[in-house]
């Protein structure tokens, strides 16, 4: 079955409040940490088929996920910020060694690391469609 806009919102109505352009632009800090990534910050990619549960953390920052977005379970601010890079075609370097900590604190420090790790996760370019509860 094709997704379109219009079947998307008749199988999930819910789907309208995923709709809101959300960016976590002002809860990020210029802090500049450099550290290495932790083995309990790496999340592995979430089932698309697997329904979201409220609480379950975001696979790329560990903040509260808002739901199943671009085939992992993400929340707002990175679905926000992958969608960007990837229908912009941004691009970003890391001023440290590319092994920036990315988690709920420190997220917005490094573009680069936070791209990278969100591909890492499984996040798909072409996963366009959003699910929620």
């Amino acid at each position: 079955m094709a997704f379109t806009a219009t079947n998307i919102f008749q199988l999930n109505p819910g789907l309208i409040m995923h709709l809101r352009d959300d960016d976590d632009t002002s809860q990020c800090n210029s802090r500049n940490r450099h550290d290495s990534l932790h083995p309990h910050s790496i999340h592995s990619r979430v089932d698309s088929s697997k329904r979201f549960t409220p609480g379950d953390p975001c696979v790329v920052c560990g903040d509260a996920a808002s739901g199943i977005h671009y085939a992992v379970a993400a929340c707002n601010g990175c679905k926000t910020f992958f969608r960007r890079v990837v229908l912009e075609n941004r691009t970003y370097s890391c001023k440290n060694n590319g092994d920036c900590i990315i988690d709920k604190n420190m997220r917005c420090s490094c573009r680069h690391c936070r791209f990278k790790k969100c591909i890492r996760v499984g996040m798909d370019r072409s996963g366009r469609v959003e699910r929620g509860t």
